[in-house]
């Protein structure tokens, strides 16, 4: 079987983090990327039967069993996780 590795990261994330100089909505959006980065692309990895190499500090890297297309789809899932978690506000890359 085919395996594909995905690498993800976060674009802007200071500009996401640091949008306000007010420590509680720094806080805040902080743990929303940390939550997006640690628990939910591992959840998604998961769920597609994904190995999980690594996923902190805003990127990640999954072994996914599949081709391109496969791949594709997952990394799709995990920008649209983080659309719709930080309300459009944040992207995330993948290759």
């Amino acid at each position: 079987m085919r395996k594909s590795l995905v690498a993800l990261d976060t674009d802007h994330i200071k500009d996401y983090v640091f949008a306000t100089d007010k420590l509680k909505e720094i806080r805040g959006a902080s743990s929303i990327l940390d939550a997006l980065n640690r628990r939910a692309m591992i959840h998604l990895a998961q769920e597609g039967g994904a190995e999980t190499i690594y996923a902190n500090g805003g990127s990640g890297q999954f072994l996914i069993n599949g081709d391109e297309e496969t791949a594709r789809k997952f990394g799709q899932r995990i920008q649209q996780a983080y659309r719709e978690r930080t309300g459009g506000c944040v992207s995330i890359t993948f290759a």
